[in-house]
């Protein structure tokens, strides 16, 4: 059996189909791309890394951009993980956000908190970091739990 042979029998039925659609000149440099995927994949998941645990803890809240409720849950868990960083943590309330409906109407859209952390503000750099708390679907959705690929 090949190299290229024992990479392909560790790939997973649907990233062989990507294969099999890929370009020919691709294919071999793809096969390689993922099989490493699917071995880091392997590692992550058998691996007890806290960091993946508390991320993966926070994907499980439903936190769609419309669910108030979820919103407030996960900027309160991510909240905590940072209250051991130094500095100024505060949750604000966002600015006003309206949007025009089918109707032809103007109406207020809700969203939730804004996590703000603010460390050594006199140091000579400043960095802005951003990131999003809506990473799941909403609450209506199929999606609604975290699963490995």
């Amino acid at each position: 059996m090949s190299d290229s042979d024992s990479l392909l029998e560790s790939l997973p039925p649907a990233r062989r189909l990507a294969l099999a659609y890929a370009p020919a000149a691709a294919r071999l440099p793809l096969l390689a791309f993922l099989a490493l995927d699917v071995r880091l994949a392997g590692i992550v998941r058998n691996s007890h890394e806290p960091m993946l645990a508390q991320l993966s803890a926070w994907a499980e809240i439903n936190s769609g951009s419309r669910n108030l409720d979820g919103l407030k849950a996960v900027a309160g868990q991510i909240a905590d993980a940072f209250s051991a960083l130094p500095g100024e943590l505060r949750l604000r309330e966002p600015a006003p956000v309206t949007e025009v409906d089918s109707a032809g109407r103007t109406i207020e859209i809700a969203y939730g908190q804004n996590l703000h952390l603010r460390v050594r503000p006199d140091a000579p750099l400043q960095l802005l970091f951003t990131g999003h708390m809506d990473t799941v679907f909403a609450a209506d959705h199929p999606f609604q739990s975290l699963s490995w690929l």
